[in-house]
């Protein structure tokens, strides 16, 4: 007899009565009394001879077109299903990997299972499996058996591994493969048999303690789908039919949407997701969406009320409509005591958070209601902008301390030049006999004329009489300024006269202040060029008389002379002694 050799953890078949065997892990061996203990699936051990001990068959199960047939929005259990689940369970190690997703996979699996569901050894879904692409299914997967291997080095191998599913391309080990006729059919494959048949070739595999029965079972299977081909080459129009009649049959998202959002959990009879034909009675049609909770409804304002898809029950920790995207309900499913407080310290978070934000949007729009009041200006300001009249006197009497004619940029230039020309002009008043004529001329324009009475004693020589006469009007003006009213501003003034010396001998003293200045400055230019042409042949004669004539003409300039004009214009009298410079 055969005798294999055991270790502890691994997962072995144990004889219980003559006909009756368990799935158990052996947790130890007594090498001497060649005896070991084993703890089962049921939760008691049993020690048991070596001899009492079979290695364990892994089973790997797939879901769609194996136990089920998945249609939009629902699942139909394939006939047999029970009997199959009950047999595999008794005599195998059972585990789940299916290519579909985790979120739409779990629901299935708890309600295929059902209590068997602690009993499953591993479950894994598509991020599981390698991309194996194709031209015919672009998004095609493998499911590589050497990921068990490498868990489970001491239990399965690829010699007590097997994997059932409904396409041979998915298996990394097709030897080891068991592949019934896919269940993708309801109506049409009412009395299918194919998990009967997998129960058959399983119990030879049990019997006999090793693969060789999977061999032959996909020998038939290849045999069975080269008869199918034929058929369809035999009678083509029959396929043709059976192939429009099939999507309709299969999957039909109109009539899906409609069923799942009106129809029942539980046995459906009429209008079916996998057909036009009424679905078996035997046969449980199972809503996918029902099996997760309404989102809306659990934050209370689902408005669909019964003809809302999902579930309207109290919160269990069942998943919500909106799967992983809700992120209220994302990790709303703690186990243990730990993640219950942190999960409710993150609710009240969210609800203190939410609650001032809708606090800032009461403020913000209660705010946009109230009317808007035109922020004030001062008066200030815009007569600056505007110009006012008083705006350049208050200006300039705040930076400079004096208000002369109401110009910023005028006044502050005669300030700034009052302050520099003050020291200088008192020395030259000092100095100079014209100081009294400087400081008049100084007070009256800012002090613009000092240079022009500084360069006074420079011109030509003037007669005493002129020189008293000048200086005795000068004192009486500087005596009587300070009464004098103050000066217009300069874009105001009037343009100065200019007078030749035989109109100032001419006129009398109480001629109009500004006399015409044009006739006048004619006749002084026409004067001097006479005088000088006049003076050009006297000196080509050279003669004695001529000398003698030009000094008897400068006789009548040796007289007092008279200027005219007020005595607080200090324009018109500085305008009268240029002139009379120039002619002199």
């Amino acid at each position: 007899m055969r005798r294999e050799r055991f270790e502890i953890d691994q997962y072995v078949r144990v004889r219980v009565t003559d006909t009756r065997y368990s799935i158990g892990v052996v947790t130890d061996i007594d090498e001497d009394q060649d005896r070991a203990t084993v703890e089962t699936r049921n939760g008691y051990e049993v020690t048991v001879p070596t001899s009492a001990l079979r290695r364990a068959f892994l089973l790997v199960l797939d879901l769609n077109g194996v136990l089920v047939a998945r249609g939009r929005g629902s699942f139909i259990l394939r006939p047999n299903v029970s009997d199959f689940l009950k047999f595999v369970f008794s005599n195998f190690v059972v585990a789940v990997w299916t290519s579909g997703l985790q979120r739409s996979s779990n629901p299935i699996i708890d309600h295929v299972f059902g209590n068997y569901r602690d009993l499953l050894l591993f479950t894994l879904f598509r991020d599981a499996c390698m991309p194996k692409p194709s031209a015919e299914n672009p998004y095609g997967t493998e499911k590589n058996l050497q990921v068990i291997f490498d868990r489970y080095p001491h239990s399965f191998h690829s010699v007590n591994t097997i994997i059932i599913d409904d396409s041979p391309d998915k298996c990394s080990h097709p030897d080891i493969a068991l592949c019934p006729i896919p269940f993708k059919d309801p109506v049409a494959q009412m009395q299918d048999e194919g998990l009967l048949q997998t129960m058959e070739v399983l119990k030879e595999v049990l019997l006999l303690d090793s693969g060789v029965p999977l061999i032959l079972a996909a020998e038939r299977r290849l045999e069975q789908l080269a008869k199918q081909q034929q058929q369809q080459q035999d009678h083509p129009v029959g396929e043709e039919r059976a192939q429009e009649q099939r999507p309709s049959k299969v999957s039909a998202p109109t009539a899906a949407a409609s069923a799942s959002a009106t129809a029942p959990a539980g046995p459906v009879a009429g209008a079916s997701v996998f057909g036009s034909h009424e679905a078996p009675l035997d046969m449980e049609e199972v809503e996918l969406w029902k099996t997760r909770l309404c989102c809306d409804q659990l934050q209370g304002k689902c408005l669909r009320g019964d003809q809302c898809p999902f579930s309207h029950d109290a919160d269990d920790g069942r998943p919500c409509s909106r799967k992983s995207g809700c992120r209220q309900h994302g990790s709303r499913w703690p186990k243990t005591r730990e993640e219950v407080q942190l999960e409710e310290q993150r609710r009240e978070a969210r609800k203190a958070m939410r609650q001032r934000y809708e606090k800032t949007q009461q403020q913000r729009e209660a705010h946009l209601r109230q009317p808007q009041k035109p922020p004030r200006q001062s008066n200030r300001a815009s007569n600056r902008r505007r110009g006012g009249a008083d705006d350049g006197a208050e200006w300039a009497t705040e930076t400079t301390g004096f208000s002369h004619t109401g110009d910023p940029m005028y006044d502050n230039m005669i300030d700034q030049q009052r302050r520099h020309s003050a020291p200088s002009a008192k020395a030259t008043a000092a100095t100079l006999p014209m100081g009294a004529f400087g400081a008049t001329l100084r007070n009256a324009r800012g002090g613009s004329s000092a240079t022009n009475a500084a360069a006074r004693p420079q011109a030509q020589p003037q007669s005493s009489q002129v020189s008293s006469s000048v200086s005795l009007f000068f004192q009486t003006a500087a005596s009587s300024s300070a009464a004098a009213p103050p000066l217009v501003p300069f874009s105001t003034r009037p343009i100065a006269p200019v007078l030749s010396v035989a109109d100032m001998n001419t006129q009398p003293r109480q001629q109009q202040q500004q006399p015409r200045f044009t006739d006048s400055a004619r006749d002084n230019a026409s004067s001097r060029r006479a005088d000088n042409g006049n003076n050009h042949q006297h000196q080509r004669g050279g003669g004695a008389r001529h000398q003698q004539q030009r000094r008897q003409a400068a006789q009548p300039s040796q007289q007092p002379i008279h200027i005219t004009g007020e005595q607080g214009d200090s324009t018109a009298v500085v305008n009268q002694l240029q002139a009379l410079m120039g002619q002199r």
